[in-house]
C-alpha cells in the first residue's frame, strides 16, 4: 500500500509541469471618463477611484473658451462612456459632436454667457452678470453639487459599484467643502477687499462668494481689449486706494499687468482659473485644488489677509 501511494506521488510531481494552473480572472475593464476641464477630471478621478480612467479633453495651455474639437478628440468621445463639460452653452460644439451612445453631465442648467457672444460690462459688479459667468468651477460650493451629479451618473452606468462610488463621492465633497472653509477664514480679515484683475473678469465668483470686490479690466472674454479709459479708471483706483497687488491670469500675457504696475507701483501676483494646465504643470501632476491653494496664498498676500 505505502509503496503504491509512493509511485502515484511520483508520478503527480512528474506531471505538475505540464498541468495548467486555472486562468486567472480577467481584470474588471474599467469605465471610460472624458472630462473637458481640470476640476472635473479631478472629481471623477476621486469618485470613480479605481473603477475609472479619466481623460482630460481639453490639452495642456489650450483656452476653455475657444477650444473645439479635432478628429482625435472625436475618437475619444465615441469610445467615453461619460463626458463632464461645464454645459450651459459654454462648449457651443456639444450640440454636433457628441455622440449619442455617451451619457453626459453638465455643471449647470442655466444659460452661462459664451465670452465672445458677452459684450463689455464695467462696474462694481465684478464686470459682468454672475449668474451667467461661465467660470463655474470657481465656486467651490458649487463644486459640491457637480461631485454629486457625476456619482448619479456613474452610479447609473455601474450600480453594482455604488458603494465605491459613494465613498469617492463623499471624499469629493469634503475636499471641496474644506476648500471653501479655507477661502473663507483665509479672506475674512483682509487690509484690501478689492480684487484688481489685469485681464478679464474670470474671478467674480470667488469675489462675490468672500466678499471681496472684483475689478478688472474688462468683461468675461478673454480676447477684449480693454479700453483707454478703462485702464485710467484702474490707475486712478489702485492710487486712491493705496492696493499693493494686481492680479493676471496665469495664462494670458502679462502685458496689461505690467502697465497697471509700472503706472501704480503695485506688485503683480499670478492666479490660475484652474481650468486646464500649463504643459510643466501637466507633467508635474498638479491638480486643480492645488492651484487653488496656491490661489488662496497669493490673494491672501496680495490684499494683506490675517486669519
Amino acid at each position: 500500500m505505502m509503496r503504491t501511494l509512493w509511485t502515484l506521488l511520483v508520478i503527480v510531481l512528474a506531471l505538475s509541469p505540464f498541468i495548467s494552473a486555472p486562468p486567472a480572472p480577467a481584470a474588471e475593464e474599467k469605465i471610460d471618463v472624458v472630462a473637458t476641464l481640470l476640476p472635473y477630471r479631478d472629481m471623477a478621478r476621486m469618485i470613480g477611484d479605481g473603477r475609472v480612467s479619466v481623460e482630460l479633453l481639453l490639452p495642456p495651455g489650450a483656452s476653455p473658451h475657444t477650444w473645439e474639437p479635432r478628429a482625435g478628440d472625436m475618437i475619444r468621445l465615441e469610445e467615453a462612456r461619460l463626458l463632464i463639460v461645464t454645459g450651459g452653452g459654454f462648449e457651443p460644439w456639444l450640440t454636433e459632436m457628441v455622440p449619442h451612445k455617451v451619457r453626459m453631465v453638465q455643471a449647470v442648467d442655466q444659460p452661462l454667457a459664451h465670452p465672445h457672444e458677452h459684450g463689455r460690462h464695467h462696474g462694481r459688479e465684478g464686470l459682468g452678470d454672475l449668474e451667467q459667468d461661465p467660470h463655474i468651477w470657481l465656486d467651490f460650493e458649487r463644486d459640491i453639487e457637480i461631485c454629486e451629479r457625476i456619482f448619479e451618473a456613474m452610479t447609473k452606468i455601474s450600480p453594482k459599484d455604488k458603494p465605491l462610488f459613494q465613498q469617492g463621492r463623499d471624499r469629493c465633497r469634503e475636499r471641496f467643502n474644506q476648500l471653501h472653509l479655507q477661502y473663507k477664514r483665509g479672506l475674512k480679515n483682509c487690509r484690501s477687499r478689492t480684487l484688481v484683475v489685469a485681464g478679464h473678469a474670470a474671478f467674480g465668483r470667488v469675489a462675490k462668494k468672500y466678499g471681496l470686490d472684483q475689478e478688472a479690466l474688462d468683461g468675461l472674454s478673454p480676447d477684449a481689449l480693454p479700453s483707454p479709459a478703462r485702464m485710467a479708471q484702474l490707475v486712478d483706483l489702485v492710487k486712491s486706494r493705496g492696493i499693493k497687488a494686481i492680479f493676471f491670469e496665469s495664462s494670458v500675457s502679462p502685458r496689461l499687468a505690467k502697465t497697471l504696475s509700472a503706472e501704480t507701483g503695485a506688485k503683480i501676483l499670478t492666479l490660475s482659473t484652474g481650468a486646464v494646465l500649463t504643459g510643466n504643470e501637466f507633467k508635474w501632476g498638479v491638480d486643480f485644488l492645488s492651484l487653488m491653494e496656491e490661489n488662496l496664498e497669493k490673494i491672501s498676500m496680495g490684499l494683506s489677509c490675517h486669519p
